[in-house]
């Protein structure tokens, strides 16, 4: 046999394993559900598993647990801003009952939670080194066992078919390194060339392996379910706040969430400057009352956030302070000046 009919002989075989190895991720490829019924009645469903079940993705995962826990009492949160989510403190009660993503995220938040009000963005991990996407990753997966355990999400392909499909890529991976030893010689060095393109070819089919997950007829049904909740709530009249006492509502705005609101989780690049404060006032609006705090730094822009109350009774105007901002400007830290 030549070596152009080796090639196509062997691209005809590995064509024919892809279409297999692609097959399961076609048959998860679903439009999704139709809308339920409007109700305001989500389900049992925890919101980072119903983020999962309803998108198929877990970029909200993280931001649902965390309004999740606050609304049940177990993180003291409040908005210090629009899209700046503080959190004040972790309590959890002896024999408290929480999934282990849940208890992840309350271990992350306990240790590296100061004495102040802390924006969220900034005690969550940054998804940019390596270790922080390893955090990522066991919640990601402790997330879709819990979603496994209830029926909700299947793997793509089971274990045995899976194994049968690797089985098989020693086909194409033994053709590549029978025509490469033949076209090579005998000798030495073409049984080490040989060896290495049928790992080569081994490794590459573990690697597209179907690893993702599908929705069940149940998950289909609660991803239903959540969508008729999201036709009867308004989510926009939250503006960016989604509330932070109410489990039904957070529930509801964090696995709706919008650009807005997933701002509040995510981090931003800090800078720290020294100035002081220049003007402090309060403004009424009916019965709500916001504190602000201007801040003059050495060059000529003054800032000036909205704060709690108990951070504008701390500073008079001309006290000396260390303010720490994020890429968008909003104030995450102010302390006195060293």
């Amino acid at each position: 046999m030549s070596i152009e009919w080796e090639g196509i002989t062997w691209g005809l075989v590995a064509s024919a394993w892809l279409l297999l190895a692609l097959l399961p991720r076609l048959a998860a490829l679903r439009l999704p559900p139709p809308p339920g019924p409007p109700t305001l009645e989500p389900g049992p469903e925890s919101p980072a598993v119903a983020s999962l079940v309803v998108f198929g993705a877990r970029r909200a995962a993280v931001p649902a647990t965390v309004l999740d826990l606050g609304a049940r009492g177990f993180l003291d949160l409040e908005w210090m801003g629009p899209s700046l989510l503080g959190c004040r403190g972790v309590q959890v009660p002896e024999g408290a009952r929480l999934l282990p993503f849940e208890r992840r995220v309350l271990d992350r938040l306990r240790t590296h939670l100061g004495g102040d009000a802390v924006p969220v963005s900034v005690l969550l991990p940054a998804p940019r080194t390596l270790r922080s996407r390893w955090w990522y990753h066991r919640f990601a997966k402790e997330v879709s066992a819990v979603a496994r355990t209830e029926g909700l999400i299947r793997p793509q392909l089971a274990v045995a078919p899976r194994r049968l499909l690797l089985l098989a890529a020693v086909v194409p991976a033994g053709l590549a390194a029978f025509f490469v030893w033949r076209s090579s010689g005998l000798g030495a060095p073409g049984n080490v060339a040989a060896v290495l393109v049928a790992a080569g070819v081994l490794l590459a089919a573990w690697v597209l392996l179907p690893r993702g997950v599908r929705a069940t007829e149940a998950g289909r049904e609660a991803a239903s379910r959540w969508l008729g909740v999201f036709d009867s709530v308004d989510a926009g009249r939250w503006q960016a706040q989604a509330p932070l006492r109410d489990p039904v509502h957070a529930r509801i705005a964090v696995v709706g969430a919008d650009s807005d609101l997933m701002a509040a989780f995510q981090p931003q690049r800090q800078h720290t400057f020294v100035g002081r404060v220049a003007l402090r006032f309060q403004q009424l609006d009916g019965d709500a009352v916001s504190w602000y705090l201007a801040v003059e730094g050495t060059g000529p822009r003054t800032r000036a956030w909205t704060v709690g109350r108990e951070l504008f009774d701390r500073f008079t105007i001309g006290s000396q302070v260390r303010a720490t901002v994020d890429g968008r400007g909003r104030l995450l830290w102010l302390v006195p000046a060293a």
